[in-house]
C-alpha cells in the first residue's frame, strides 16, 4: 500500500496516511509535475494509458503524487523513471513554481523542468500509465492546449512561458 505525508498549507508535516485518504479542510498532500525539455526547446509530453484512473487517454506532462518520506524533487525523478524509463539526478531539476490547490484535490503541486537528451524510441514507457510520448515545440504544445488535446489547468500557459524563458536564457544544462 502506498502512503502520503499529509501537510498543512505551508507544507508542514501533519501525519502519514494511506494514499486513499480524503483530506480534511486545511490538509494537503504533495504532487509534482515535470516539464522535460530537449536541446531544441521541445517539450516531452505523454499520452496517458486508457487504463489510468485519472485522465485516461489524455495528453499531458509527467506528473504524480509524492510518496511518504519523499521530497517533491525525489518524487518527480521517480515519476520520470517509472513512467518513461528516464534516469535524471535530482540536482538537474529546475524548480519553477509551487501551486496550492484549495479544492477537492487538496494538492500542493511543485512544478519542475529538466533537460533531457532522449529519443522517443529509447523511452521505456510504463504501459499501465503511458500509451505514447512525443516531443513538441512550444507553439504546437499551445495549439494542443487550445484544441483541448492536452490536459489544461489554470497556470499551464504561465508554466509554458517560464519553461520557454529558461530555454531562451540558457538556464538549462546542455
Amino acid at each position: 500500500m502506498e502512503y502520503w505525508d499529509i501537510v498543512d498549507e505551508n507544507g508542514r508535516f501533519l501525519y502519514t496516511a494511506p494514499a486513499d485518504i480524503k483530506c480534511k479542510h486545511g490538509e494537503y498532500h504533495f504532487a509534482a509535475e515535470v516539464w522535460p525539455v530537449n536541446p531544441h526547446g521541445e517539450i516531452l509530453i505523454q499520452k496517458r494509458s486508457l487504463q489510468c484512473p485519472i485522465l485516461p487517454g489524455v495528453w499531458g506532462l509527467t506528473t504524480g503524487r509524492i510518496q511518504s518520506g519523499e521530497t517533491t524533487a525525489q518524487g518527480a525523478v521517480r515519476e520520470l523513471r517509472e513512467e518513461l524509463g528516464l534516469s535524471v539526478p535530482v540536482n538537474r531539476l529546475i524548480f519553477l513554481e509551487r501551486i496550492i490547490r484549495r479544492d477537492e484535490t487538496h494538492l500542493i503541486w511543485d512544478i519542475f523542468t529538466v533537460t533531457i537528451f532522449a529519443e522517443i524510441s529509447s523511452l521505456q514507457m510504463q504501459t499501465s500509465e503511458v500509451e505514447q510520448a512525443l516531443w513538441v515545440p512550444p507553439p504546437k504544445f499551445l495549439q494542443m492546449v487550445k484544441n483541448g488535446d492536452l490536459n489544461n489547468y489554470p497556470e499551464l500557459e504561465q508554466m509554458l512561458q517560464k519553461v520557454t524563458e529558461n530555454v531562451k536564457t540558457e538556464k538549462f544544462q546542455f
